[in-house]
């Protein structure tokens, strides 16, 4: 991001931030809150977003000019109201999810929704929490979404590499008509053939009328029969449609396969930024043209289309990829839900992406530590070595630095 270029300088006249500091504005005017001077804050710590780097991008998103200096850029955020105690701004701390709710919705003046008119409480966020009206103000308009188990986690930090989009939503929140909204046309699938299992995946899409599917509103059993059949017929270690070409991988292929069959929804193709741009001039999608103004989504794209446009199609972030989530992943996918796993490398070397499926016989079973929590997940994936079904630990690799998740469908 372009604030971040020259972290720490000044970007203004010294006299300008004094002149600021002790209250004025930049001509002389009346006072307004003041701000003691700041020293240089980092951006994330940890790849997690500080208070001070979250600043930065809703101001950004504003769609206003950087500010390089922290104290010019805390009095900006206290000016917005973003930041209420100007005695304690904290600009090095990590801001939490509740935080980044709560200044997100103080920087774009989102609705606040009070007790009565909350449709889903979570778990850990009681309406009377501090930032409740922010926090479900901001969920009922799709900015920001809780987790699979009901749960948003108010205390814990956002990744850096996610937060600017949270800014971005809070600008032109998805719940507005005005903004883009995939839903009104997923990814590019009109201009997608419908193709068969045996076929090479350059038929693009699957036919969905003509393969097995999985009805979500059926009991326990029948979902888990279904997704079997679905695993069965997709049949990733032999199929050509996933056959490793060279150095080219289609897990990504796979992905949008699966969830097709299983009644979700992954992208195999979206829209450029130029057709985005488009459909928010008119409010309409052009007529798709493969390579033009759509393209291939590979898995690194998928790991962050998950976080910006997952909630619009029915999915809730689960977690990382801790024993405990996955071990959490492999008893939903047990019970026939549509689970993914995917890992971004944050470069131009391939990420991953697989579905964690139902366990079946005794061969057919993840890998459980001593404490029984699952190391490996029971999946089905198309990548390097295309496998139908198979334990597989491969989100552990340290070359996911661009981050790794587990979501839910449904």
């Amino acid at each position: 991001m372009k604030w971040l270029e020259k972290l720490g300088g000044k970007g203004a006249k010294e006299e300008q931030v004094e002149a600021q500091v002790e209250g004025k504005d930049r001509k002389g005017g009346s006072p307004s809150k003041q701000v003691a001077p700041q020293p240089p804050a980092p951006a994330q710590v940890g790849g997690k977003t500080t208070r001070y780097g979250f600043a930065g991008q809703l101001r950004e998103a504003s769609g206003l000019g950087p500010l390089l200096d922290p104290t010019r850029l805390a009095k900006w955020a206290v000016d917005k109201g973003i930041f209420s105690d100007p005695g304690n701004l904290r600009l090095g701390e990590v801001v939490t999810r509740a935080e980044a709710a709560t200044m997100v919705s103080r920087a774009f003046d989102l609705p606040k929704i009070g007790a009565g008119d909350i449709k889903r409480v979570f778990k850990d966020l009681p309406a009377s929490h501090w930032a409740g009206s922010f926090v479900y103000g901001a969920v009922s308009v799709g900015v920001i979404s809780g987790f699979g188990d009901d749960t948003f986690k108010p205390q814990d930090g956002i990744e850096f590499a996610h937060s600017a989009g949270l800014a971005k939503k809070g600008a032109a929140p998805p719940g507005v008509p005005t903004a883009f909204d995939p839903r009104k046309e997923w990814g590019a699938r009109s201009n997608l053939k419908g193709g068969k299992v045996s076929e090479t995946r350059w038929h693009a899409s699957l036919d969905r009328d003509a393969h097995t599917t999985r009805d979500p509103t059926a009991g326990k059993d029948k979902r888990v029969e279904a997704t079997q059949s679905i695993v069965d017929e997709l049949d990733a270690s032999n199929s050509k449609r996933y056959k490793v070409n060279g150095n080219s991988t289609y897990c990504n292929v796979f992905a949008h396969d699966y969830a097709h069959l299983m009644g979700a929804f992954v992208p195999r193709m979206w829209w450029t930024s130029a057709a985005i741009s488009e459909y928010e001039k008119t409010g309409q999608f052009p007529d798709p043209k493969y390579g033009k103004n759509t393209y291939e989504i590979n898995a690194n794209g998928l790991h962050d289309w998950f976080h910006e446009y997952g909630h619009l199609f029915g999915w809730s972030h689960l977690g990382g990829v801790d024993a405990e989530t996955i071990t959490k992943a492999q008893g939903v996918a047990n019970d026939g839900r549509v689970v993914i796993v995917v890992g971004d490398t944050a470069s131009s070397r391939s990420g991953h992406i697989s579905a964690i499926i139902p366990e079946g016989g005794k061969d057919q079973k993840a890998t459980r530590n001593d404490e029984g929590k699952v190391t490996a997940a029971w999946q089905s994936q198309a990548g390097a070595k295309p496998t139908t079904r198979g334990a597989s630990k491969w989100y552990d690799s340290a070359k996911y630095k661009g981050g790794k998740g587990v979501w839910v469908h449904g």
